[in-house]
């Protein structure tokens, strides 16, 4: 029994890769703490070490662990619902990974002939914790900084919550340049603000247009439960820059988002696209949800190497089920959105506006075949991919030289257009 300690192993390697994918690309490059990878990683260490030292029994009663019997799929998936939302996240990161580990160890070995579904349980609600709610429990346990609010006039829209129907507030800051052009732009996964100083902000204010720093849904001020990576954040993306219209008339639009914030413009070409609009520039943006929550996946189990991810029930084999309980027992019945969407592809396949997909090439957090995909499949003859050569999704393509190929790229695909 003692052999299966390190199976929760993978509920650190998960939030870790979220926590990752959570960093730069529009304004995030600050919102958490560095220090939170560290973090992780000696917990991890600690964590293994106690449960080495001490003993699996010991610990066991320590804690007070007693085994689930597994009845269901369902049944067992509201037992590790009920263990994070009984959680206390003052405990730390700490005592939580040990307590899962623990858990898992007793369940496992009361269950041997549901080792898998017990590790698509904790997989599914893992995912659906770190990548769903915006009070996420792991999330709240790790060391964050957020900047603070721009000194700059704020904007604010009402939406409806498509989960709850119930009115959000949305939140945005305004830039006023006295141009004739907007960028309205959208931050990226748990973007909980923005850095006004961090270069890709200061790439786009010296372009001189005026520039509308949208937040999402359950992101900074803004209201909401959910993060729905941009399900829904697409249309409370088109909702701000009918806003922007509606205050001024003949402005010229361009959508701009990276990451999550791309994925969400290139939604939002679902959506009816007023006239004013005359491009949108997305940077490392993916193709689909269960497309990158895959290739997380399948990132985690290649970090951990082949036995480790068997032991971690993190296989090929789990990994459709995981996904089929996150979306069938939790995002469908709580947030009445699935899994299973191309909304990125589906709307550059269905607006011929002019696109710039821009990517670096050493993004391992979504992978530049996203670029290259949806650039081969979007419609209109204005659309330019660019490939930042060694650019990576920490936001290196806006510092330095690669900073100064990312500006030129943008620079041109706006002159291209004659916006000016």
């Amino acid at each position: 029994m003692c052999k299966k300690i390190k199976q929760p192993i993978i509920i650190i390697v998960l939030g870790l890769i979220f926590f990752l994918g959570s960093q730069k690309v529009v304004q995030a490059d600050t919102i958490y703490s560095k220090n939170g990878i560290q973090e992780i990683s000696t917990v991890m260490k600690s964590v293994q070490e106690v449960i080495k030292e001490e003993g699996f029994s010991k610990l066991k009663e320590k804690y007070n662990i007693t085994a689930n019997k597994y009845s269901s799929q369902n049944d067992y998936l509201n037992k590790v619902e009920n263990f994070y939302k009984q959680y206390d996240p003052n405990n730390g990161l700490f005592l939580f990974l040990l307590e899962v580990t623990l858990q898992k160890i007793c369940d496992k070995y009361e269950n041997p002939d549901q080792v898998n579904t017990i590790d698509q349980a904790w997989n599914a609600y893992l995912f659906y914790d770190t990548g769903f709610l915006r009070d996420s429990l792991l999330f709240q346990m790790l060391s964050m900084n957020v900047p603070p609010e721009p000194s700059l006039p704020k904007r604010e829209i009402k939406v409806i919550d498509q989960s709850t129907g119930e009115n959000l507030n949305l939140n945005a800051y305004y830039l006023d340049q006295n141009s004739d052009t907007t960028i309205v732009t959208t931050g990226g996964f748990r973007s909980n603000g923005w850095d006004m100083s961090s270069p890709e902000i200061q790439m786009l204010v010296s372009f001189g247009y005026n520039v509308l720093f949208t937040e999402p849904r359950s992101a900074g001020i803004s209201d909401g439960k959910y993060i729905t990576l941009g399900y829904y954040e697409k249309d409370d993306f088109a909702a701000w820059v009918k806003n922007e219209i509606s205050l001024k008339p003949n402005q010229n639009i361009y959508y701009y988002g990276g990451s999550m914030g791309g994925a969400t413009v290139m939604g939002a070409l679902n959506n009816e696209i007023p006239s004013n609009v005359k491009g949108m520039i997305e940077v490392a943006g993916y193709t689909s949800v269960d497309g990158e929550l895959t290739h997380v996946y399948n990132l985690a189990a290649e970090k951990l190497g082949v036995t480790l991810s068997n032991m971690m029930g993190l296989t090929e084999e789990n990994r459709q089920a995981t996904f089929d309980l996150l979306d069938t027992q939790l995002l469908q019945p709580n947030i009445h959105m699935t899994l299973y969407s191309n909304l990125p592809l589906s709307g550059v396949q269905s607006s011929a506006i002019p696109k710039l997909f821009l990517h670096g090439d050493a993004d391992n957090i979504v992978p530049l075949s996203n670029a290259q995909s949806l650039y081969g499949q979007a419609i209109g003859s204005q659309n330019t991919l660019k490939i930042i050569p060694g650019g990576t999704h920490e936001g290196n393509i806006f510092i330095g030289d690669l900073g100064i190929e990312t500006h030129q790229a943008i620079e041109r695909f706006f002159n291209s257009l004659s916006v000016n």
